[in-house]
Parts: structure tokens; C-alpha cells; sequence
């Protein structure tokens, strides 16, 4: 490829993505037009048929993806509330257990209490039982409160980053959708000019089948005007040899009354 080529191929480029910016349409008169050069439509055609290619190329690529784009946005949402649900039900799961330490201690405070009632003999040990236990009791309710507190809070982070997850997914795919949108409009639009220049050709074609068959005729025209010039040319030259024998009788026949005139004299 020469500079010169190189040089017309950039400007039609160049021209082309500017005229797709503001979304007008990428013709071959409209880009030849805006070129400053000595170009014609059949020279510039092939290149912008090309960047015509390249942009649908471009459209399709990018509809992948966003399809792409759409089944990790599905996958992380999943995984997102699976684990959410593993950690609820783990969490669940340890105050379940605390739950039954606390009734457990509640029961034998109960037990120490009517113990204490029945045996007085017992009294100073079961009221030191009975404030150790009550103790142990105070401290498993305040590491559950602190546990519990703990988990809505992790579960908080969770839910706030799983949210904000999905709202940047969801900007992601809307910003995506939009794109999608004016690379379809694109696209049709490069459908109806492929469109508008296939009917051009067939009108050029149609055009140029016109011509020739007018050239076919005016040929066998020329060849029968041949053949009568032939005939012609072949009439002529027997009338020359008719008047040429005329003219020999002509002769004869003056001869002939000279000598006659002779001898009557």
C-alpha cells in the first residue's frame, strides 16, 4: 500500500468516526465530501465499506460482552445470597446454642433454689452456688448480647456491600443496555446504507446491461450495413462493366456507319 493510499484510508477513517460521533450517516458521498482531495466514490467505497465492517465487528464483540457481563452479574448475586445465607444459619446456630447454655443455668438455679429451701444445713454453699451461677449466667447473657451485636453488625457490612455490589452491577448493565441501544441503531443504520448501495448496484448493473445491449445492436447493424455496401459495391462494379460494353458497342456501331457513309459516297 502507498503513502498516497494510506493517507486517503486514515482520512476516510477519520471522517467516518466523526460522522458516527454525531450520528449522522456514514455514506460514501457524505465521507467524500468532507475529504479534501481529488477522490472519487470508487476510490474512497472500499474503505469505507471496511470501517462499515470494522464497527459492525465492534458492535457485535461488545453484545457479547454485555451478555457476558449479565451471567456474572447473576452468578455474584447468587454466590452474594448464598453466603448470606450460610452466615445467618451459622450464626443462628451459635445462639440456638446459647439459648440452651442460658436454660440450662436458669434450671439449675432453680434446682440450687429449692435445695436451699430443704436443707438449711446446706444454705452458705448453695447461696455461694447460687451467686456463682447467677454470675456465670450474666457473663453467657452479655457475651450473647456482644455475639448478637456482632453479627447484625457483620451482617450490616454484608447486606451494605452486597448492595452496593449490585447497584454498580446494575449501573454497569443500564450504561451497557444504553451503549447496546445506539449499537443497533448503528447497525441498522449500516444495514440501510449496505442496503441503499446494493440497489445502486444493480441499478449501475441494470444501467451498464442497457448499454451494452445497445452496442450489441448497433454492431449488428453496422454488419448488415457492411453486407448491403458489399451488394452495393458488387452492383456497381457490374453497372461499370455494362457501360463499358455499352460504350464498346457504341464505338462499333460509329465504325460501322463511317464505313458505311464511305462506301455509299
Amino acid at each position: 500500500m502507498t503513502n498516497k493510499t494510506q493517507n486517503l484510508k486514515e482520512q476516510v477513517f477519520a471522517v467516518c468516526n466523526r460522522l458516527h460521533e454525531n450520528g449522522e450517516n456514514c455514506s460514501v458521498r457524505r465521507v467524500l465530501s468532507e475529504i479534501d482531495s481529488h477522490s472519487s466514490t470508487s476510490s474512497i467505497h472500499p474503505y469505507v465499506k471496511e470501517w462499515q465492517q470494522r464497527r459492525l465487528e465492534e458492535v457485535e464483540n461488545k453484545t457479547k460482552q454485555f451478555q457476558l457481563s449479565e451471567r456474572l452479574l447473576g452468578a455474584l448475586v447468587e454466590e452474594a445470597e448464598i453466603m448470606n445465607d450460610k452466615a445467618l444459619k451459622h450464626e443462628k446456630d451459635k445462639t440456638s446454642t446459647f439459648e440452651l447454655l442460658l436454660e440450662d443455668a436458669e434450671a439449675n438455679v432453680q434446682m440450687l433454689q429449692k435445695k436451699l429451701t430443704s436443707s438449711s444445713v446446706q444454705v452458705d454453699d448453695l447461696q455461694t452456688s447460687n451467686v456463682s451461677l447467677k454470675n456465670e449466667v450474666e457473663v453467657m447473657k452479655q457475651a450473647q448480647d456482644a455475639y448478637k451485636q456482632k453479627i447484625d453488625a457483620k451482617s450490616a457490612v454484608l447486606i451494605n456491600k452486597y448492595r452496593q455490589e449490585l447497584e454498580v452491577a446494575n449501573k454497569v448493565s443500564a450504561t451497557q443496555v444504553t451503549e447496546l441501544t445506539s449499537l443497533r441503531v448503528a447497525n441498522a443504520e449500516l444495514r440501510a446504507s449496505l442496503s441503499q448501495l446494493e440497489k445502486q448496484l444493480i441499478a449501475q448493473q441494470q444501467q451498464q446491461r442497457s448499454i451494452f445491449d445497445k452496442n450489441q445492436l448497433l454492431q449488428n447493424e453496422k454488419t448488415e450495413l457492411a453486407k448491403n455496401v458489399a451488394v452495393l459495391l458488387a452492383r456497381v462494379e457490374e453497372l461499370d462493366k455494362f457501360n463499358g460494353s455499352i460504350e464498346l458497342l457504341q464505338q462499333s456501331f460509329k465504325k460501322h456507319i463511317s464505313t458505311k457513309n464511305k462506301t455509299d459516297m
